[in-house]
C-alpha cells in the first residue's frame, strides 16, 4: 500500500546481484500502472585479501583475492602497490627494503566499487645472521667468539657431538673445551631468533706450544731487552724480584722491551711465549752480563780479512770490516770511534782512518791520499775505546 508520503515497501531476501525486480501499482478503481523494472546492483564487499607468509629477504608480495578485484597493498611507510587479482585468484605486487617487523596491509576492492576488509601481516626475519667469529682455539681454554646477539651458537667436534650457548647481548659466547688435540676440527654457526642459520666456520684447533723465545745477551748497561719468537706471539718477561712485563713479536719474528734502568750483573732475565691460541711455550732463562766482560769477549773474536784483491770484480775490492761495525755499534758509547792505519813493509803510514765503516771511506788500495799502492803485504792497527789495538797484516794482489 502506498503511503501518504507516495512511499511503499516490501520486505526482500536472498537478493542477488544482476536480478531484475519488477513492479506494478494498481489504484482503488482497479486501473493498473505501466510496469516499471531495476536492477540489483553489486553492494556486497569481497572478503579481505589473503596474504602469503612475506620475509625480509622478499621481493615480492603474493597473495590470494577475489577474480579480477583490484588489489591494494600499504607499506610502513604508506606507500602503494595495485594489482588485479589473476582468474586462478592469485595476485603479485614488488617489493624491497623490507624489514622485519614491518607490517604490510592489504584490501581489495571488486568491479562495483565495494572495499573489503583491511588483511594485514608482519615482516618475518628470513636474513641469515653472519657466520660466527671464532677465536683461536687450542687443547685446553674455552673457546670463545662472536656472532649476532641473542642467536644460537653451535659447536661440533670431531667426534660428532656438539655444544651450543646463546650470545649475549654483546654477541659474546663461549662453551667449554672438551680436551681438543691438536689438528683436530671444529665447525660452528650462528641461528637466530627466527630459526635462521649462518654459514658454517670450521676452525682447526692449534694445540702445539710455541717454541721457547730467545733472549739477545743482556749486559748491565742495556736499557732495552730484546729477542726472538713466534709472530704475533705475547713475550711475558720477568725480571728480577718477579717483575712480569708484557710486550709482542713483530711481524719480523722480533721483540724488544724497553726498562726504565740496567739491570745489575748477575741477575737473571726470564720470557716465555703465549701464542694467539693460548698455548704456554717453556721459559728461556738469561744472565745479565758486566758489559765490559762481553765486549772484552767479543772483541777478542774479531777476526779481520787478510786479502785485497783489486781487480774490479766486486769481491775482496775493498776492506770491510764488517765486525768492528757491529762491534761499535754494540760496544761503544760513541758508535763510530775507531781508527785504522795501514803501514807498507818500511813502516811508512799509507792510509789512516779514523770512524772507519761509518764515514763512507774504506781502503782500496790506495793511500790516503789517493795513490794506488803496490802489490804486496802491508801491516794494520785497527784500535777501539778501551781495548787493545788488533793487529795483523793485509795482502794486495793484483790481477
Amino acid at each position: 500500500m502506498v503511503k501518504a508520503n507516495k512511499t511503499w515497501t516490501v520486505p526482500a531476501k536472498n537478493l542477488v546481484a544482476g536480478q531484475t525486480i519488477k513492479a506494478i501499482q494498481t489504484d482503488k478503481a482497479g486501473n493498473a500502472s505501466t510496469e516499471t523494472s531495476i536492477v540489483i546492483t553489486d553492494g556486497t564487499p569481497p572478503n579481505a585479501p589473503i596474504i602469503n607468509p612475506v620475509s625480509d629477504v622478499d621481493t615480492q608480495i603474493t597473495g590470494t583475492g577475489e577474480v579480477e578485484a583490484t588489489l591494494t597493498v600499504t607499506f610502513e611507510d604508506n606507500s602503494t602497490k595495485t594489482a588485479v587479482v589473476q582468474n586462478d585468484g592469485t595476485w603479485t605486487v614488488p617489493a624491497n627494503n623490507l624489514v622485519a617487523g614491518q607490517t604490510i596491509k592489504a584490501t581489495q576492492t571488486d568491479a562495483a566499487g565495494n572495499v573489503s576488509e583491511t588483511a594485514s601481516i608482519a615482516v618475518t626475519d628470513g636474513t641469515p645472521p653472519s657466520a660466527p667469529v671464532v677465536n683461536p682455539v687450542n687443547g685446553r681454554y674455552a673457546i670463545k667468539g662472536t656472532a649476532e646477539p641473542e642467536s644460537t651458537v653451535t659447536v661440533t667436534f670431531p667426534d660428532g657431538s656438539t655444544l651450543t650457548t646463546i650470545t649475549d647481548a654483546d654477541g659474546k659466547w663461549v662453551v667449554r673445551n672438551p680436551g681438543l688435540e691438536d689438528g683436530d676440527i671444529l665447525k660452528v654457526k650462528a641461528t637466530d631468533a627466527a630459526g635462521n642459520e649462518s654459514e658454517e666456520v670450521t676452525v682447526i684447533v692449534d694445540g702445539k706450544s710455541p717454541e721457547a723465545p730467545i733472549i739477545d745477551q743482556i749486559t748491565d748497561s742495556d736499557t732495552k731487552i730484546s729477542g726472538k719468537g713466534e709472530v704475533g706471539a705475547i713475550v711475558v718477561v720477568i725480571l728480577p724480584y718477579n717483575n712480569k712485563h708484557r710486550t709482542t713479536v713483530d711481524d719480523n719474528g722480533i721483540w724488544t722491551l724497553s726498562i726504565s734502568e740496567p739491570l745489575a750483573a748477575g741477575k737473571k732475565v726470564l720470557a716465555k711465549l703465549i701464542d694467539v691460541a693460548g698455548n704456554n711455550s717453556n721459559i728461556t732463562q738469561t744472565t745479565v752480563i758486566a758489559q765490559f766482560s762481553y765486549c772484552t769477549e767479543l772483541w777478542e773474536k774479531l777476526d779481520f780479512p787478510q786479502l785485497l784483491s783489486l781487480n774490479n770484480d766486486a769481491t775482496n775490492d775493498s776492506w770491510n770490516l764488517l765486525d768492528l761495525q757491529e762491534y761499535c755499534t754494540e760496544c761503544t758509547k760513541k758508535m763510530k770511534k775507531n781508527k785504522v792505519i795501514i803501514y807498507d813493509r818500511y813502516g811508512s803510514i799509507v792510509f789512516e782512518q779514523k770512524n772507519y765503516m761509518f764515514d763512507g771511506q774504506t781502503f782500496t788500495g790506495k793511500e790516503t791520499d789517493g795513490e794506488t799502492l803496490p802489490a804486496g803485504t802491508y801491516f794494520y792497527v785497527v784500535e777501539v775505546e778501551g781495548q787493545t789495538p788488533k793487529t795483523g797484516f793485509i795482502h794486495i794482489i793484483k790481477q
